[in-house]
């Protein structure tokens, strides 16, 4: 893995458009095809193609000497928590302009106080017909807004922990310009009258590695553009085998995945079946491919925190460093099972990667991933995966280096069959 790289790639994804954009360019420099959803796909064995969903999914592969073979698929997500901004933004409070926000996924509110933040999203403008208005990605200035917190001696108890109100606590400032109108801003930047909007509060901070060491990376949204990083630059690196190998990146899993681009989508099985059926393949075919697929579900893990030591299940204890975490859950949250987790400890072996297992304390409820979703619209073999973090879900999250160099073994192991 290229550090320098993939800490570009983490500052110049500030959101999952940007994110994608950034993808799409590593795949078109590797020399894979742009297909579009509204074309009748042509394909061709031992090929490279890509084709993406309203601008913040993405789905690459590259096609294998027999559809029948199968599919060995990486996934993961593009997006991550934070704040969208309301329609009617615009509010005036203290003598400052603030914006009206609504929190994105589930964001640690704390952490995204004091730091310089930025906007960023699609807005639309007239189009060619009512029916096609125009999308234009915007990005701010770093620095535009900001989230100030309150001084402790406003509040004695702040380190006792406080309740932190979304509605009430948690409102960028902008400026103390009075007059200040979001929309008229941004009408004067791109020099277009605005019908609608879909923007977002974004970390400017960049990536940095720290430590004796220099083992650690922190970085905004770890959680999980390191794992879409890793999926797409996996299938660019991988050998052409015989399996036709997949990775996908979808979006909106903070906030369930049931959206046209999401997990939860027809996307990913859509995509899947136009492929079989463009090598002259027939339904009896994709059924037979997915019974021999395989995939890796990939969204990062819990390490155990030195701070936090009870929070932890007493015998699954992911440490930074340890290795890529397998997940498994009773509930189904995870569908790792002996199988899938069996496939993924002799593709580790078969590169020399060392795992480790995350389970939830039995008291505690866990979260979930793109894996329990996409196996109910394609029923293949998946096992839930990710690298051990600190802080997931904060405005920065901490992981280790070589846990994401050891996950993109595996993944490109399972990429090159």
């Amino acid at each position: 893995m290229n550090l320098k790289h993939f800490m570009n790639f983490l500052d110049s994804s500030r959101l999952n458009l940007s994110a994608v954009k950034n993808l799409k360019v590593e795949l078109e420099k590797a020399g894979f095809k742009e297909l579009k959803e509204w074309e009748t796909w042509k394909l061709e064995r031992k090929s490279k193609y890509y084709v993406t969903k309203n601008d913040s999914a993405i789905l690459a592969f590259r096609t294998g000497s027999d559809i029948k073979n199968g599919f060995t698929i990486v996934g993961s997500h593009s997006d991550s928590p934070c704040f969208r901004i309301k329609q009617n933004p615009d509010m005036k409070r203290a003598c400052v302009a603030q914006l009206n926000t609504e929190v994105y996924g589930g964001p640690l509110l704390s952490t995204w106080f004091d730091r310089p933040l930025g906007i960023e999203g699609k807005v639309t403008v007239k189009g060619e017909s009512p029916l096609k208005p125009k999308t234009i990605h915007y990005k701010s200035k770093d620095g535009m807004i900001f989230i100030p917190s309150v001084a402790i001696h406003m509040n004695r108890e702040a380190n006792k922990g406080v309740e932190i109100n979304p509605q009430e606590n948690v409102l960028p400032v902008c400026t103390m310009d009075g007059d200040f109108n979001l929309i008229k801003y941004i009408e004067k930047e791109i020099g277009e009258e605005l019908i609608s909007h879909e923007l977002y509060v974004v970390s400017c901070e960049k990536a940095h590695v720290l430590g004796v060491n220099d083992e650690f990376l922190m970085s905004g949204r770890l959680d999980n553009l390191a794992m879409a990083y890793a999926n797409i630059m996996c299938i660019i690196n991988a050998n052409m085998g015989d399996m036709t190998s997949v990775a996908f990146v979808g979006d909106n899993e903070e906030i369930g995945s049931r959206t046209a681009q999401g997990a939860f989508s027809p996307f990913l099985r859509d995509s899947l079946e136009r492929i079989c059926y463009s090598l002259n393949g027939n339904f009896d075919d994709f059924r037979i491919a997915l019974s021999n697929s395989f995939m890796i579900s990939s969204d990062e893990a819990h390490a155990v925190h030195p701070n936090y030591m009870s929070y932890a299940d007493p015998t699954n204890r992911p440490i930074i460093g340890g290795g890529p975490v397998i997940k498994i859950a009773a509930n189904g949250a995870y569908t790792s099972d002996a199988v899938s987790i069996a496939i993924f400890k002799e593709l580790a072996k078969e590169v020399g990667v060392e795992v480790q297992t995350f389970q939830n304390r039995s008291d505690k409820r866990g979260g979930s991933t793109i894996a329990a979703i996409t196996t109910s619209r394609v029923d293949i073999p998946i096992v839930d995966v990710g690298n051990p973090l600190w802080g997931m879900h904060s405005a920065v999250e901490t992981g280790g280096i070589k846990d994401q160099e050891d996950m993109m073994k595996i993944m490109e192991a399972l990429l090159s069959k």
